[in-house]
């Protein structure tokens, strides 16, 4: 259960985990997962689906880009 090492504070649509500085999964409207990446002055972002199994491979990418940046 990856999200539960992380901070997270309530959003419009469910949770916002903190993943490090500038990354964060967000579930979105429609119940999907959305990771959001901020580097350099840009922004990025994935969406996944909805559901655990969704937000855990969200975390998972999310823990990868932070180890490469």
């Amino acid at each position: 259960m990856p999200w539960r090492k992380y901070k997270s504070k309530p959003g419009k649509y469910g949770p916002i985990y903190y993943i490090s500085a500038g990354i964060q999964v967000r579930r979105i409207e429609g119940a999907q997962w959305k990771i959001f990446i901020k580097k350099g002055g840009e922004r990025k972002n994935k969406t996944f689906g909805p559901g655990r199994e969704n937000l855990v491979k969200a975390i998972k990418i999310a823990e990868k880009n932070r180890s490469t940046g």
